[in-house]
């Protein structure tokens, strides 16, 4: 929110000799001072520290979760490195902004919850419109069992903030994500790899098959090929155990 106005003081302070930091909060400073001086030329040009993907997610029941989870395992499968996942309801507002500064790409997963974003995910947009967020690339998920809408409501926000562009197609869940859902998360996934300048995650190997016996996920709907199924087998995708498959052929 005050960046103009800091960028206006480092300015200013290249061209006297600091030896001294002394913040109006926090500790005065009198070592490696070239490093915070960096911190604040990047936290007050809104320039992102790093190359890399925040996802914050917002979950009721744990669904929006598991998306969340599953596209950023896919990213991190696709050589995408310090993928930061967050849960908006128990982590510190103030450490969902720092990460907002840190990265170049936010991911933003929420319920919808009376027809708003569920309240965590509405109140961290909030706040990083209030403390000026701008260039970052920012991808949606919404999760709703009947009238998603929290999508549209953080997208009200996120636009009245400066440069931020919006990346992929909004991934729409209905209550637990089905194999239509994976794909979508996948392909946003994709996207937001692409644009970092990785190419998408290669394809999961199948197991291999066993008289052509297939197991299906009741949850999320993954195959998985052989017999018998391990008994401490847990899906790839949702992690339910092997009580939650059926065989199939």
């Amino acid at each position: 929110m005050y960046g103009p106005q800091v960028q206006d003081v480092l300015k200013k302070a290249g061209t006297i000799d600091i030896r001294m930091l002394c913040p109006l909060h926090g500790p005065i400073w009198r070592e490696d001072l070239g490093w915070f001086l960096e911190k604040y030329d990047k936290w007050s040009s809104y320039t992102p520290e790093e190359e890399a993907v925040m996802v914050a997610y917002g979950s009721i029941y744990g669904n929006t979760k598991k998306a969340a989870e599953i596209l950023a395992r896919r990213l991190s499968e696709g050589g995408i490195k310090n993928v930061a996942v967050y849960d908006a309801s128990k982590t510190h507002v103030s450490e969902l902004v720092a990460e907002g500064f840190r990265v170049s790409h936010l991911v933003l997963a929420s319920a919808t919850y009376n027809m708003q974003a569920f309240t965590p995910m509405k109140n961290l947009v909030q706040d990083l419109a209030f403390h000026g967020l701008r260039g970052r690339k920012v991808a949606l998920i919404q999760n709703g069992s009947w009238a998603p809408n929290a999508a549209a409501r953080l997208s009200e926000t996120l636009d009245q903030m400066k440069d931020i562009t919006l990346l992929g197609d909004t991934v729409t869940i209905k209550s637990a994500p089905d194999a239509e859902a994976i794909k979508a998360l996948e392909a946003l996934a994709d996207t937001i790899a692409a644009d970092l300048g990785k190419k998408p995650a290669p394809a999961a190997a199948p197991a291999a098959a066993a008289g052509g016996v297939k197991w299906k996920c009741t949850v999320c709907g993954f195959i998985y090929e052989g017999d018998p199924l391990p008994a401490d087998y847990k899906c790839p995708v949702c992690g339910v155990g092997p009580d939650k498959f059926e065989k199939v052929v």
